[in-house]
């Protein structure tokens, strides 16, 4: 998440816009961890707007739920360990043992 937000502090004082597909491989994520990780800056105070294909990401320190924000962060991170969970285990374990539990009776 420091990367992250780092990112997000130099796309704010630069005011630069960036896509959802530039954040993506930027951070390695998948979408919908994206979608968790905005949720997140916005509890830090950032603003995130979306301009046709374009985010514009912005920071108000005043706007910060300190207690929230950290519920949040910890959700996205918690998020983003599982999703690469999911693609190491996957690039690792043998088709043949994941279709082996695949039809396994329930």
């Amino acid at each position: 998440m420091a990367n992250s937000c780092r990112n997000c502090q130099y796309l704010s004082r630069t005011n630069q816009l960036v896509t959802r597909v530039q954040l993506l491989e930027k951070i390695g994520i998948s979408d919908q961890t994206l979608l968790v990780g905005i949720k997140a800056l916005k509890y830090l105070g950032f603003t995130v707007k979306r301009q046709d294909r374009y985010l514009q990401i912005t920071w108000n320190p005043s706007d910060s739920a300190e207690n929230v924000a950290e519920a949040a962060v910890a959700q996205f991170l918690a998020a983003v360990r599982e999703e690469q969970f999911q693609q190491q285990y996957f690039a690792e374990v043998p088709l043949s043992t994941i279709v082996a539990i695949a039809v396994l009776p329930v």
